[in-house]
């Protein structure tokens, strides 16, 4: 694939299908991150505040632990036991999850800003339609953009009642898949392979400075 693509959420479906599509098994911030509402802003944000001891909270049955100063929660970096985050050993864990997604986050930085043909793909199924798409992608291009004014944007949507294509986004829908396994949260490979294609086709990039 010519194009670079970077997850942005809002579930871990992303991530998998950037994997799966471009073998490229490199991790970032906000792979396996749950990114609700604009979290994604967290990238412009001071880090002093980022998973400290009294700003956290389990969310969704004790299976997501939400840090309250970004938005952000995390799904997979704390023990559990029967699906359920141990609430006692969260204070002992968080330094070490600090430092870890700070280094993600810089590492994330880092790549958009190098990267020629960057291109940002975010999942929502809160997206309905087209003002809802164009809603996330004004939002999203007020974050990434002060990074990398080339970065070009996948707005995505299993609920999406109508599609948009330019050459510097698109919003596309999604098929839902309709067995429910262990898997299903991956996403359906026929509609994303559509969507990468489609940015492969149509997406074009503003020159460097």
């Amino acid at each position: 694939m010519q194009n670079q693509y970077f997850s942005c959420g809002a579930w871990c479906a992303t991530a998998h299908q950037i994997r799966r599509v471009t073998a490229n098994e490199e991790a970032y911030f906000f792979d396996w991150l749950i990114t609700k509402g604009q979290a994604y802003d967290f990238l412009l944000k001071d880090n002093a505040e980022f998973l400290k001891h009294s700003g956290w909270q389990l969310i969704d049955d004790d299976l997501r632990l939400l840090d309250t100063y970004s938005g952000l929660a995390f799904q997979h970096e704390f023990k559990t036991i029967n699906g359920r985050i141990l609430t006692e050993q969260v204070p002992q864990q968080l330094k070490k999850a600090s430092e870890k997604f700070i280094y993600m986050k810089e590492k994330l930085i880092y790549a958009l800003k190098s990267s020629v043909r960057p291109v940002v793909v975010r999942a929502n199924p809160d997206i309905v339609t087209l003002d809802d798409a164009r809603l996330e992608y004004e939002s999203l291009k007020q974050v990434f953009w002060q990074l990398n004014e080339r970065i070009n944007f996948l707005v995505l949507s299993t609920q999406l009642v109508q599609e948009f294509i330019n050459e510097r986004y698109a919003f596309l829908s999604l098929a839902e898949l309709r067995v429910r396994d262990r898997d299903s949260w991956k996403g359906d490979n026929v509609s994303w392979d559509r969507a990468f294609a489609i940015a492969e086709q149509h997406f074009r990039f503003v020159s460097q400075n």
